[in-house]
C-alpha cells in the first residue's frame, strides 16, 4: 500500500475548497470591508431599495412610509410585499433590524445620517445619498451596491439606459423652456409646493423648466397660498397625486383664484405620481418620472386635454 505524503494531501484538500474573498466597498465616506457579498440586507430608503431591486437583490427588511405619506411606492409593491417592515424611514426600529441579523444595512444620509453610529453597531452599514441623489449619484449608488452584493454584471446596462433616457428627455425640455410650480394639495385644498432644495427642482432645472419656488426647507416642501402662486403666475403647474387620489385637487379647483392662474387658463396643469417625483429617485423611479414628463406633454408644454 502506497502512502501519499501529508503535505500533498493538504494541497489537494485546500485546492478543492473555495472561500469567498472579503469584499471592499468604497464610498465617499470610507471603505467598508464585508467578509462576503451581502445576502441579508436591510434597506432604509426607497431610492436605495429601488436600486437593489434593479440589481436583482431582494432585501430581508425595509423602512416604510409614514401614515401621512400614503403607502409604500405602488410600483415596487409586487416585489416588496413580503419583506419585513422595520419601522419608518424617519424612525427605523433598531430592535427589529437587529432581530433580522442582517449582514448589511443600507441607510440614507438625509433620513438616517444622525443614527449611523447606532446602525453600524448592528451590522456593517452603507450610508448613501438616496433621497437627494441626482441621476449621476444614483448610478454611483448602483455601483456601490453592486460591489457589496456581487452583482456588478448588471450595472453597465442599467446605467447606460438611464443616462440615455435622461439626456433624451433633457433635449426635449430645453427646446421648450417654461416656468413651473410643483406640489400637491392637502385634504383641505391647501397647496404644498416642493422647495428649491428638493431633488425634483434640480431635475426641472436640467429640463429648462425651473421651479419658481426659491424657498429651501429641510422638509423639502412648503405651504403656499394661491395669492402667491398667482403672483408668480407660472407657465405650468404639476400636481402630485398620492395613489392617484384627485379629491384634494378638486377642492383646490373650486377656489376662485385658482382659475385666474395662467397655467390653469392655458390647461397646462399636469398630474404626476408623488411616489415617483417626490419620494423615490432610484433607477426605476427615474425612468418612470421621465416617461411621465414626456407622455403627459409637460416637457413640450402641450395643453392637458383631460382638464
Amino acid at each position: 500500500m502506497k502512502y501519499i505524503p501529508i503535505a500533498i494531501l493538504s494541497v489537494l484538500f485546500f485546492s478543492c475548497v473555495s472561500y469567498a474573498a472579503p469584499v471592499a466597498v468604497k464610498t465617499d465616506r470610507d471603505i467598508l470591508i464585508l467578509e462576503n457579498p451581502a445576502k441579508r440586507i436591510v434597506v432604509l430608503e426607497f431610492s436605495l431599495l429601488d436600486d437593489l431591486l434593479q440589481l436583482g437583490v431582494k432585501p430581508i427588511g425595509l423602512a416604510s412610509s409614514q401614515v401621512d405619506e400614503g403607502t409604500n411606492p405602488p410600483f415596487l409593491m409586487p416585489t416588496i410585499n413580503k419583506i419585513t417592515d422595520v419601522g419608518t424611514r424617519q424612525q427605523p426600529n433598531l430592535e427589529k433590524i437587529m432581530s433580522l441579523h442582517p449582514d448589511l444595512i443600507v441607510a440614507d444620509t438625509t433620513f438616517q445620517g444622525k443614527i449611523y453610529p447606532l446602525l453600524a453597531k448592528i451590522a456593517p452599514t452603507l450610508l448613501l445619498n438616496g433621497l437627494l441623489g441626482d441621476y449621476k449619484t444614483q448610478i454611483e449608488n448602483l455601483k456601490i451596491l453592486a460591489d457589496a452584493t456581487g452583482s456588478k454584471n448588471k450595472v453597465e446596462g442599467l446605467s447606460k439606459r438611464l443616462l440615455d433616457k435622461y439626456e433624451s428627455a433633457k433635449k426635449i425640455g430645453i427646446k421648450h423652456p417654461a416656468t413651473v410650480i410643483i406640489g400637491y394639495a392637502n385634504n383641505v385644498g391647501q397647496f404644498q409646493a416642493l422647495t428649491a432644495n428638493a431633488l425634483t427642482s434640480k431635475i426641472l432645472k436640467d429640463f429648462a423648466h425651473p421651479n419658481m419656488i426659491t424657498i429651501s426647507r429641510e422638509e423639502q416642501s412648503t405651504p403656499i397660498p394661491l395669492e402667491a402662486i398667482l403672483a408668480q403666475n407660472p407657465d405650468n403647474i404639476i400636481i402630485l397625486l398620492t395613489n392617484g387620489n384627485r379629491a384634494p385637487y378638486e377642492i383646490l379647483t373650486k377656489k376662485p383664484l385658482w382659475k385666474q392662474i395662467r397655467a390653469v387658463k392655458n390647461r397646462r396643469v399636469y398630474f404626476m405620481d408623488r411616489d415617483i417625483w417626490a419620494k423615490n429617485h432610484g433607477v426605476l423611479a427615474t425612468h418612470l418620472l421621465l416617461n411621465e414628463a414626456i407622455e403627459t406633454g409637460f416637457l413640450t408644454n402641450r395643453p392637458n386635454i383631460s382638464l
